[in-house]
């Protein structure tokens, strides 16, 4: 789905975006569906940029279990990743590539809403961090390590003891008297600090025992054992669920609730919402199931394919459940069709 701007909130099902930072469709903001993603030039791809110097299926970006990952699909022109040239690589939120004339950043639905919402940083700023990386590298590798060479001869540490005879300053000399009367302190004070901890027979002193502080009664104490008025880690997780909440995060934000009420049972606010996640996330469900049958009936299989893939990824927790069998079901159909489809042109 082709959108301008970034203040788009994320979509049902959206499981990235590729943001132009320059080329034709600068400013434009493609949210990614499904495990795998075309792009090029043709009308075939799920993301198409009108760029001349772009093939027309030009690189796929996949989902695998390490991550996401991009192959070039044998184009003129290649790819360049963060700056260098590869056919095929790991790719993650944040970095950018070049395809033809146009430069895109990556997001994946793993990024926080933040980065999402963001606008895409300029060429200006990409090239700006690569060359300060690259100079912070170069001084290091001058320096010889992360410490660098160590002070003194041929790259050794200069010994304390051996200083007074080189003549650099902080020699350790007995015939120095300042030496000596430095020793005469460190001395006393280390007999004041034994005879202050230990008796006379060498035993340690017993130091008169502190009377107990009051219990206070505070409304606390009057709960039962075992409860809190309001616990800092269920507070915590809390948040995090409705910041997903709010974002449309649904199986996330269910994920915070469950964990909140294993930490506080009591906790009101974490059951209600979590009643709310279980009624969205049943609502998003029959959507994308509704959705793919439909393309599926009418010969669209690539976005049937991406509206089934959104229920096994949303109920892949759940797979008895009657939904998560019947996409999968469809979505093996759906693989099926497109395998014959393939052969029979």
């Amino acid at each position: 789905m082709k959108i301008r701007g970034n203040q788009v909130p994320r979509q049902n099902g959206e499981v990235g975006r590729l943001r132009v930072v320059q080329g034709a469709d600068s400013g434009a903001t493609f949210v990614l569906f499904g495990s795998e993603i075309s792009l090029g030039r043709g009308e075939e791809n799920d993301v198409q940029v009108p760029d001349l110097k772009m093939s027309r299926r030009h690189v796929v970006l996949k989902y695998m279990a390490g991550g996401w990952a991009f192959q070039d699909q044998g184009s003129a022109n290649g790819v360049m990743k963060n700056g260098q040239w590869v056919r095929q690589d790991q790719i993650r939120s944040g970095d950018v590539i070049q395809v033809g004339e146009t430069t895109f950043e990556f997001m994946s639905a793993d990024a926080s809403t933040g980065m999402i919402i963001a606008p895409p940083r300029t060429l200006e700023q990409i090239k700006s961090e690569a060359d300060a990386f690259d100079q912070q590298r170069a001084k290091v590798r001058a320096m010889g390590g992360i410490y660098g060479p160590l002070p003194g001869a041929n790259g050794s540490r200069p010994n304390p003891l051996e200083e007074k005879s080189t003549g650099r300053k902080g020699g350790f000399d007995l015939n120095d008297p300042a030496m000596k009367k430095r020793l005469l302190v460190y001395g006393g004070a280390a007999l004041g600090l034994y005879f202050f901890l230990f008796d006379d027979s060498g035993q340690q002193q017993k130091r008169p025992q502190q009377p107990a502080k009051k219990e206070e009664r505070t409304l606390a104490s009057l709960l039962p054992p075992g409860e809190t008025l309001s616990h800092p880690k269920a507070e915590m997780f809390f948040k995090d669920g409705f910041r997903e909440y709010t974002a449309k995060n649904y199986v996330r934000a269910r994920q915070q609730f469950e964990t909140v009420l294993q930490v506080q049972p009591t906790h009101g606010l974490a059951e209600f919402y979590l009643k709310k996640c279980d009624q969205e996330i049943e609502e998003l469900v029959k959507y994308h199931l509704d959705s793919g049958k439909k393309n599926l009936e009418f010969g669209r299989y690539r976005q049937a394919k991406g509206h089934f893939e959104t229920v096994l990824r949303t109920l892949y927790r759940d797979q008895s459940n009657k939904s998560y069998q019947e996409a999968k079901g469809r979505y093996e159909e759906t693989l099926k069709r497109m395998k014959g489809e393939g052969k029979g042109s």
